[in-house]
């Protein structure tokens, strides 16, 4: 399957949000994972609506990487969604299932 590629807006401090809201029902439990490992509130990371959205603080080539965000349906504890993100050095590329 060929990814579908979205722009994404770094602001003025090189702050990017990935989103993963349309992915999650409000009951939905979401992860988030940067090379493989889980992340979690720092001063790099924070989350919003209810883990849907991670913001990415001033993106430095140290925080580059493949992120995903992972939606567990809160009743069942089944898988319901994933999304791959990838930020660059001279960039960012969204895809729903990877850059290439």
């Amino acid at each position: 399957m060929t990814p579908s590629y979205v722009t994404v807006q770094f602001d003025r401090l090189y702050n990017v949000e990935l989103d993963c809201s349309d992915e999650a029902e409000h009951d939905d439990v979401v992860s988030w994972s940067k090379d493989g490992r889980e992340l979690h509130e720092s001063t790099e990371y924070s989350m919003q609506n209810n883990g849907a959205v991670l913001t990415v603080r001033h993106v430095t080539a140290n925080l580059a990487g493949r992120y995903q965000c992972r939606v567990v349906d809160g009743t069942t504890g089944d898988v319901t969604g994933s999304r791959h993100f990838v930020i660059v050095e001279a960039g960012l590329c969204v895809a729903l299932r990877e850059c290439l």
